[in-house]
């Protein structure tokens, strides 16, 4: 006769895990977060009833931990490059406006041949 039990429960685990990973981020940081708070304020024996250490606690807020403080640095990364892409289009408008004076200057008093040396087509 096959335990049952264990195999309802590995295929519950597995299709509870797929339902958790489809959420977003920021619910499944959210629950995470609830999580820890529970198992920190729960009495240790009743943890271990579930067999569950004290070490899988700690080790559940480092990750829990770790996971803030990417997300948080990735919001700052992306803040920063919102202010960088925005300086860059800038700095660029500015490039392009001195190209174009510096370029009417030389069309203006250079022959053609010297347009070519600038990299500038012939035309008028």
């Amino acid at each position: 006769m096959t335990d049952t039990t264990t195999t309802e429960t590995n295929d519950e685990s597995k299709t509870g895990s797929k339902r958790f990973q489809h959420r977003n981020f920021h619910t499944r940081l959210g629950l995470a977060q609830f999580l820890l708070r529970e198992l920190q304020g729960e009495e240790p024996q009743n943890l271990v009833n579930f067999g569950i250490q004290s070490q899988a606690v700690t080790d559940f807020e480092t990750a829990v931990n770790k996971v803030i403080g990417t997300d948080k640095k990735q919001e700052e990364t992306k803040a920063l490059l919102k202010t960088l892409s925005a300086q860059l289009q800038d700095e660029v408008k500015e490039m392009d406006i001195m190209y174009i004076t510096l370029k009417k200057k030389i069309k203006a008093e250079a022959d053609l041949v010297t347009w070519k040396k600038y990299g500038f087509a012939d035309k008028q």
